[in-house]
């Protein structure tokens, strides 16, 4: 073999061999890519589904093995979702310190994915910072000031991107601001919460709480109670056992125990099963406390408070322990053979509360450490107590604090004989307390006083000679009686004055209460005589017509007339009712989900005989159908009533316009129904509601009860929506009727209905044809509003011997009133 046949092998073996492995690397290339695009999918599907569940235990290796895929695939979304994953499970686990870790390596990785402006990322980069000060804020004593920066950030990551997530953040800077004793910046972004998003639960909150602290009793029940309902409605279950456990505290404050106890278990059940560790679990034992102290039963109170301070010291709830030690202590002092027991409690109460920075309960501590020692007689230990109680009341301002500080600052320096100091604390307790008039106070006042003089002129005697005594004695008393006597007289003048300022306001409130009632009763009277002319008038027309139909004169004229009649006469008579039963107790609505096109379908149905005796046509434009959950028959009156005038007040051979316009930036859904008639002036067009108000310029032509647009109205208020006119004389109306919260999702599906989405299966052959013109010759000229009508004639199609797709098809059309498809299935060209 030459050379040239060997180089020639050798060439093509090199080349062979390269291709070989080339083939290879790029098969392990392609099996890399789908192992990892399997891995990725995974990693989301796991986390996904974590943020379905209820975090238990089971899912921490879960968590961990995801983080550990994410670092190996190279997937940095993964692992940012994967690190703000475990920071929710150890926080709702109460591992403050771990979640913050986690927390932290989530916001670095979001902040270096948010470069491409992604708004998923940009959402958890937000809601990152967002439980990272939430745990500062709670689990952290020391983290108020990182706790204020990530809010900060969170705030003006949603002004960067114009998000409407600013509720949140807000809640969160009320409940800091009430953490720092600055009420009324608390009470701003509270309401700030709720004004960008009422649906905010966290919002109903921390503002109830607000109130609560700022003592405004009523306006804090009722925002837990209101949002209390809208948890239970949009079926959140941790915040409505959150509220549930703040309206049981705020009865228990108020003394209501038999209340309290009722929403307190409901939200002691939730917690125990779902959220074992939660901090609100331990707080839900200690007022557990003390609804069975006031009730009565001490040994199932003593039970909850040992159980709430040992919860509290397995999640490490420091800023929880000074209260619970507090209520145990003041639970101790209750029997004085347990004060050694009560002092260690209060000790420890003081211990975490000088922790936590908790100065209120630190307070409270003091105080009860100061009952121990008057009990046991240490009244300078007792002063040293009340000092520091003073102290720390003075910087939170709490008023039943201070009254209760004076109160014991008086019973101490009277038990160290200081009669004048006691009296001044004593005087400052009552001028706090509820009444200055009862006996006790009275008794006490008089045997402080007499003491302070009786330690006055013992001073003075010690100061001055023996003969000056009596001299002195007399003009003191001469002073003392002249002081008296100008006090009284400025006192008595001082009352006069009062007695005619409120003479006067009484006599100026009179008149304006006369006035008043004059008004109301001239209301009434117009009222009343609107009512009978209505009555008279509207009423016995409608009367007579349908004595005379039934009169064997006239038994030929046809039953739609009749019907029509009755149906008038009972809409009539139900507005009258229902208006003033709305006025008096409100609507009791029956809300279920309906068809929009079938409400409106049934409201033509009713007016259909109205119409074909003027000659009126409809225009429905129906477009896609949607859910809407309402009232049926109160609705159906709405339109029924709208479409009467609309038919009332137009000439013959006219036409009315039906359509429906869906706005999704709001989810509301608003019916539109045009007229052509005589239309109303604009300075009358606001007064068209108004019970009994009749058009001046119409009223003489035709017949108006003045109450069924008064109905409509009402009826649009108690479902949540509106109800507008807009009209020019001469050129008719446009009645709107807007439904609030109809969302798209759940709209009802278009169905297709132009020729060319039909197959031949939907058009009738010329045997069928000439069938229905036999049997049923009036199915042609049914139309789709028609709806009892036309299930009647489908029924009777049922037994001819029609296709089934066809007649399926006509019942899609009946359901749907879908006029469109009606007239092609009934068009009798088709070949």
């Amino acid at each position: 073999m030459d050379l040239h046949k060997l180089a020639l092998i050798a060439v093509l073996t090199v080349n062979l061999i390269g291709h070989s492995l080339k083939g290879k690397t790029a098969r392990s290339w392609v099996r890399y890519n789908e192992k990892q695009e399997r891995d990725t999918v995974w990693v989301n599907d796991q986390l996904d589904g974590f943020r379905r569940s209820t975090k238990d235990s089971s899912w921490l290796p879960t968590l961990i093995q995801v983080r550990e895929v994410s670092e190996a695939i190279l997937y940095p979304q993964g692992l940012a979702r994967s690190h703000f994953a475990l920071g929710q499970y150890f926080s709702s686990h109460s591992r403050g310190d771990s979640a913050i870790k986690h927390f932290k390596v989530a916001k670095t990785l979001f902040d270096e994915l948010s470069q491409a402006q992604d708004r998923i990322i940009h959402d958890y980069s937000l809601e990152t910072r967002r439980k990272l000060a939430y745990q500062y804020l709670w689990l952290k004593p020391e983290g108020n000031d990182s706790a204020l920066l990530y809010m900060q950030e969170a705030l003006n990551m949603n002004e960067q991107f114009s998000s409407s997530q600013n509720s949140r953040t807000y809640s969160l800077f009320a409940h800091y601001f009430n953490k720092v004793h600055l009420g009324d910046s608390a009470l701003k972004y509270a309401k700030m919460a709720i004004e960008v998003d009422p649906e905010n639960l966290a919002g109903y909150d921390v503002l109830g709480q607000t109130y609560g602290r700022r003592g405004v009793p009523a306006k804090a029940l009722e925002t837990f109670l209101k949002g209390y309902e809208l948890a239970k409605e949009t079926k959140d279950d941790y915040m409505t056992n959150l509220l549930a456990s703040n309206i049981g505290i705020f009865y228990t404050n108020h003394g209501e125990y038999e209340k309290a106890l009722s929403y307190k278990l409901i939200s002691l059940d939730y917690y125990k099963t779902h959220l074992p560790k939660s901090p609100n679990y331990a707080n839900s034992l200690s007022v557990m406390y003390t609804l069975y102290a006031e009730l009565g039963d001490f040994v199932k109170a003593k039970y909850y408070i040992e159980l709430a301070i040992t919860k509290a010291h397995s999640l490490n709830l420091t800023n929880q322990l000074p209260w619970f030690y507090l209520t145990q202590g003041t639970m101790y002092l209750e029997d004085l053979q347990l004060l050694d027991s009560a002092r260690i409690s209060f000790e420890r109460s003081l211990e975490y509360g000088n922790l936590v920075d908790e100065k209120e309960a630190s307070s409270l501590a003091y105080l009860g450490l100061a009952d121990i020692e008057i009990a046991e007689g240490n009244w300078r230990k007792a002063i040293k107590s009340l000092l520091a109680s003073e102290q720390l009341t003075n910087v939170t301002k709490i008023k039943r604090h201070q009254k209760e500080l004076n109160k014991k600052l008086s019973k101490v320096y009277e038990g160290l004989g200081d009669y004048k100091r006691a009296l001044g604390f004593y005087k400052k307790y009552k001028s706090q307390a509820d009444s200055l008039f009862n006996a006790e106070s009275i008794e006490k006042i008089a045997r402080l006083e007499s003491k302070s003089t009786a330690e006055k002129e013992r001073l003075e005697l010690l100061k001055q000679q023996e003969v000056e005594r009596e001299i002195l004695n007399a003009r003191i008393e001469k002073e003392t009686l002249v002081r008296d006597y100008a006090i009284k007289g400025l006192l008595l003048v001082l009352l006069a004055c009062f007695i005619i300022y409120f003479l006067f306001r009484g006599a100026k409130k009179n008149v304006k209460t006369i006035k008043n009632q004059r008004n109301e009763l001239l209301k009434l009277k117009t009222n009343r005589d609107n009512l009978t002319q209505m009555i008279s008038h509207d009423l016995r027309n409608v009367l007579s017509t349908m004595v005379n139909i039934t009169e064997p004169a006239h038994h030929h004229i046809p039953s739609k007339q009749l019907q029509h009649t009755s149906v008038f006469a009972l809409n009539l008579i139900d507005n009258l009712v229902d208006v003033q039963r709305y006025e008096d107790d409100g609507f009791n609505l029956n809300k279920t989900k309906h068809s929009i096109h079938q409400l409106i379908s049934n409201a033509l149905a009713n007016v259909k005989s109205l119409a074909d005796s003027k000659d009126i046509t409809f225009e429905v434009n129906f477009g896609q159908d949607f859910e809407v959950n309402v009232d049926g028959n109160i609705i159906i009156r709405t339109i029924y009533n709208i479409l009467h005038n609309a038919i009332k007040f137009s000439s013959a051979g006219q036409s009315i316009s039906i359509y429906t316009e869906y706005d999704e930036t709001e989810d509301s859904l608003t019916l539109h129904l045009k007229d052509n008639g005589v239309g109303i002036d604009f300075n009358e067009a606001p007064r068209i509601f108004e019970k009994f108000w009749k058009d001046a310029s119409t009223a003489n032509h035709v017949s108006a009860t003045g109450i069924g647009l008064s109905f409509c109205k009402m009826a649009m208020e108690a479902h949540g929506g509106t109800i507008d006119v807009k009209s020019e004389k001469g050129k008719g109306s446009v009645f709107s009727i807007r439904f609030e919260g109809v969302r798209k999702e759940l709209s009802l599906a278009q169905i297709p209905t132009s020729p060319s989405e039909l197959s031949a299966n939907f058009r009738l052959s010329p045997q069928e044809i000439r069938l229905i013109q036999r049997k049923l010759p009036g199915l042609f000229d049914v139309k789709a509003y028609e709806g009892s009508k036309l299930q009647h004639y489908i029924q009777s199609v049922e037994r001819l011997r029609i296709r089934r797709e066809w007649v399926d098809k006509l019942k899609e059309a009946a359901a749907k009133c879908d006029q469109k498809l009606l007239t092609f299935l009934l068009n009798k060209s088709h070949k």
